[in-house]
């Protein structure tokens, strides 16, 4: 029990900290797709910029340049269509008004708002404010108006070269975040592979050991109990049910193969005499002894002695002829009588002694095995009819 509670105990740390790793490994993945795609978002607003700057500059020179004033009506309206899209991006970008901006793109973005309050955001200012001139003042191809002038030195010059700055800068720390994301993923995913090994040896092996130890424990208790329930608790040797499924087994086999079957049924000569004269603990030792020396007297593994009942053996011999049978009954009754067990109430000796009933048969279907043990029955009343201590074979 107190092994079980701290498997538990280990069980549910390890399981806490692997739901930590996990939670911690889905922040990181979630954080590392938010940083890819606001970082994208932000380059792709500054590399924007640059490309509405050389916009800009094409169309004031296309503008200058226009005579027609279909085309410089329309040249008008697209400049100053570009014009708004570089003003509203870079209150965007100045604003951190961004979709979705993560944490990561906040950061950005504020570095962004510093960059715009320097150099850069007065360029774009100037920028601005000369391509709107443009845009709404008058049109002279013969003379370059010195906001044109303005507008391609800055696009070709420092401006560009600020916006590259910066769509490099910005590509540079969301890499570098990117990175340190990942380094963050492989430390998480290297701490959940150690805590799954230390799990496996404090936790695992140990509940496989001790359920092993459970199962034998168990195998032991389950065989033992199967042992005390075929086998007689008094005496040690077999129990009546074990007697009868032995029959049943022998007797199948004897029909198949043709083999004789013997069967001996002992009872121990006035043992309630016995017990009337020595008491029941006497009776029950007197039970064992001849219950060893039964069991003793069986020379093959597949010879079955057993307690039938009260003070009543039997002896089941497979594949053995009357002949044999006879033989072995005689070494038991023998036996017994050796022992020298005093019986002073008994009318056949002065010791214990015991008459044995023998008999045979040939297994076939015509005949149930409850047949042997009627004609060894029959037989061991006859060795008692006749005077007891004593063996009598069935007709």
């Amino acid at each position: 029990m107190i092994l079980s509670n701290r498997l538990t105990f280990r069980y549910m740390v390890a399981l806490t900290i692997i739901a930590a790793l996990l939670t911690g490994g889905y922040v990181v993945v979630h954080d590392l797709i938010k940083t890819q795609e606001n970082g994208a978002a932000l380059i792709n607003i500054s590399g924007r910029q640059r490309m509405l700057a050389q916009r800009t500059a094409l169309l004031s020179l296309k503008l200058a340049q226009a005579d027609d004033p279909v085309e410089v009506a329309a040249l008008r309206r697209e400049l100053l269509d570009t014009v708004n899209l570089i003003e509203q991006n870079q209150q965007s970008l100045a604003q951190g008004d961004i979709s979705a901006l993560s944490r990561q793109a906040q950061m950005l973005g504020d570095q962004y708002r510093q960059d715009c309050s320097g150099a850069l955001n007065e360029d774009l200012a100037s920028y601005i404010a000369a391509a709107r001139k443009l845009a709404d003042g008058p049109v002279s191809p013969e003379a370059t108006p010195p906001e044109l002038a303005y507008v391609l030195r800055a696009v070709s010059g420092s401006l560009v070269a600020d916006l590259d700055a910066e769509v490099d800068r910005y590509q540079r720390e969301s890499e570098q975040k990117i990175a340190e994301l990942k380094r963050l993923e492989t430390i998480i995913f290297t701490l959940a592979l150690i805590v799954l090994a230390l799990e496996a040896v404090f936790i695992f092996r140990p509940a496989v050991q001790a359920f092993e130890t459970e199962h034998t424990t168990l195998q032991g208790l389950n065989d033992e109990l199967r042992r005390l329930s075929t086998f007689d608790g008094l005496t040690g040797i077999a129990n009546r049910r074990f007697f009868d499924m032995r029959l049943s087994q022998v007797w199948g086999q004897g029909e198949k193969e043709g083999q004789p079957v013997s069967l001996i049924m002992i009872d121990i000569d006035h043992f309630k005499a016995y017990n009337d004269t020595y008491g029941h603990l006497a009776g029950d030792d007197c039970l064992k002894q001849v219950a060893i020396t039964l069991q003793a007297g069986v020379m093959r593994t597949a010879d079955c002695a057993a307690r039938y009942g009260g003070e009543e053996f039997a002896v089941l011999l497979p594949d053995t002829t009357l002949a044999g049978a006879l033989m072995v009954a005689e070494r038991l009754r023998a036996a017994v009588a050796a022992l020298g067990l005093e019986h002073t109430g008994s009318l056949t000796a002065g010791v214990v002694t015991v008459s044995l009933g023998v008999a045979c048969a040939i297994p076939d279907k015509s005949r149930r095995p409850d047949t042997l043990v009627e004609a060894a029955d029959k037989a061991l009343y006859e060795a008692k009819r006749t005077g007891r201590n004593r063996v009598i074979a069935a007709a």
